[in-house]
């Protein structure tokens, strides 16, 4: 009897609850990654991983690249923050690189949850459910820096909410200081972090705190000058501030709009994300996004009637008949999560840094989540309320239904590897062949962390590109490298990828074949 009225007290405090949602998301993305051939590891995590595992063996801050000056290439593309801290991670802990992301995801899951905590205690759960948006599962079981952007973007949102709540002591801000820049070191666009403290500076002079406009500037002043510094010492690496020449966007304006739009809507299709990895056929995919999308919102609608059919109790003192007058929580996670998501879009109109998709805007996105939840929460009574969680939980196990068990079964039984392991132990098999120094065209992203001393370069995509290379092209381009031998890898996943006819061909000639020497 004394053991049950334990676990009731327990399960009401709702103590075991944050912690089970914890162990269920780590088991998820713990399968979805190694019941998966490529271990969700793309090309941005094998430089991740192979930086990381550059500084361990004691070559510093650079990559190989055989068509730098010197063989090697200053690692300035991306900030240096995630992968220092895998190599952290896997120092401390003694395991690889490959685990320390695990490691990595696993702590800055914890931060998520204390910040989620700190900020919304009795209503915790409710935002927690919201990491299990489809777009967030993918983000996380990948090896990206979008792992450690989140929980960054919610200490710096928790800092403004400590400020704006009227703890503004000095040290608030030394550490909202020091958010800024550790977003920034994750990932260069966090750099738009500043342009949500200017929209509070510009709060603050409306309400004419001169301290708080002073404090705020100083704020921006200091992580001013440690980006510029950071970016000027990349110039000098490299020869560019981040570390490559940013191209402009290739598509024309109508090709550009219609990606912008599509990626909007497919973040609104909260229970699936990353059709590619389960297709390459565009009629398949539009069907899966379609489908799912009407699902999303049939949920939305479904529970969305019940909230308003329910007669609201106008004598809660915490409503708010004004749909613009914001509660100060909501605000902020609104504010920055609507600076995130449109600058990202707005850059993409001018520079092409990749496809957009649920990868680059789920940050944002999750934060605007959370804000629109806050600002229903500010508006509804308790039985409101109890709607609005099952709407939540309703598509949060949908998403994870279809994102984990579902479509890591389809990946898994589509493909001759049962295991990221099975497949990188077949793949270092293959690379150990290799001689020192060698450039592999077509060659897999793991080819970066599991031989240091090797390049792999895949031909221009159409998809990616505003030329689509050819056979020979690709071949003169290999050749005009300064490495020690070259070769092509004979791959047939290719097919649907924007990849010249003429490279197809050239694989399917040569099937049976590992490699192939071109120099």
């Amino acid at each position: 009897m004394l053991i049950k009225e334990n676990i009731q007290r327990i399960l009401l405090r709702g103590n075991i609850a944050p912690v089970m949602l914890f162990i269920l998301f780590i088991a998820s993305i713990l399968a979805k990654s190694i019941y998966n051939p490529d271990g969700y590891v793309s090309a941005d995590s094998a430089n991740f991983l192979s930086l990381a595992k550059n500084i361990s063996e004691g070559n510093g801050l650079y990559l190989t690249n055989f068509f730098a000056p010197q063989g090697k290439m200053f690692f300035a593309a991306w900030p240096i923050g995630y992968p220092v801290l895998i190599f952290l991670v896997s120092k401390i802990f003694f395991v690889s690189e490959f685990w320390a992301v695990k490691i990595l995801t696993l702590l800055s899951l914890a931060a998520i949850f204390f910040f989620l905590k700190k900020i919304f205690s009795e209503n915790t759960i409710l935002f927690l459910l919201l990491l299990f948006f489809a777009s967030m599962l993918e983000v996380f079981t990948y090896s990206l820096s979008e792992t450690i952007f989140v929980p960054l973007l919610l200490w710096f949102c928790y800092e403004i909410y400590q400020l704006e709540n009227g703890k503004k002591e000095t040290l608030r801000y030394i550490r909202l200081t020091f958010s800024v820049c550790a977003l920034f070191l994750t990932r260069y666009v966090g750099v738009v972090s500043i342009g949500v403290l200017m929209y509070f500076i510009i709060i603050a002079l409306k309400k004419k705190n001169i301290r708080e406009v002073v404090s705020l500037t100083s704020v921006i002043l200091f992580s001013g000058i440690f980006i510029v510094l950071y970016l000027y010492n990349n110039k000098l690496q490299s020869g560019y501030f981040t570390g490559m020449p940013r191209e402009e966007s290739p598509q024309t304006l109508f090709v550009l709009l219609k990606e912008i739009v599509q990626a909007m809507v497919f973040q609104l299709d909260v229970i699936f994300a990353g059709a590619f990895s389960l297709t390459n056929d565009p009629k398949v995919k539009t069907l899966l996004y379609a489908g799912t999308l009407l699902l999303t919102g049939g949920i939305v609608l479904y529970f969305g009637r019940k909230i308003l059919s329910i007669k609201s109790a106008s004598t809660k003192v915490h409503q708010r008949e004004n749909i613009f007058d914001m509660g100060y929580v909501s605000r902020i996670f609104l504010i920055t999560g609507a600076i995130h998501f449109f600058s990202l879009i707005v850059l993409r109109w001018f520079y092409y840094y990749g496809i957009l998709g649920f990868r680059y805007l789920a940050p944002g996105f999750f934060l605007l989540c959370i804000g629109m939840v806050a600002y229903v929460l500010e508006r509804i009574n308790d039985e409101q309320k109890s709607v609005l969680k099952k709407m939540v939980f309703t598509l949060a196990f949908v998403s994870w239904f279809i994102t984990v068990p579902v479509k890591t079964v389809l990946i898994n039984s589509s493909s001759e590897h049962p295991t990221y392991f099975s497949f990188l132990n077949e793949l270092e098999k293959q690379y150990a062949s290799l001689k020192q120094n060698t450039l592999v065209g077509c060659g897999e992203a793991h080819l970066l962390y599991s031989r240091l001393d090797c390049q792999g370069v895949l031909p221009l995509s159409g998809l990616h590109n505003a030329h689509t290379e050819t056979l020979p092209e690709y071949i003169e381009r290999l050749k005009k490298s300064s490495a020690e031998h070259v070769v092509i890898k004979i791959r047939h996943d290719l097919d649907g990828k924007g990849f010249d006819k003429s490279v197809l061909e050239f694989m399917e000639r040569h099937r049976g074949e590992t490699f192939v020497s071109v120099r």
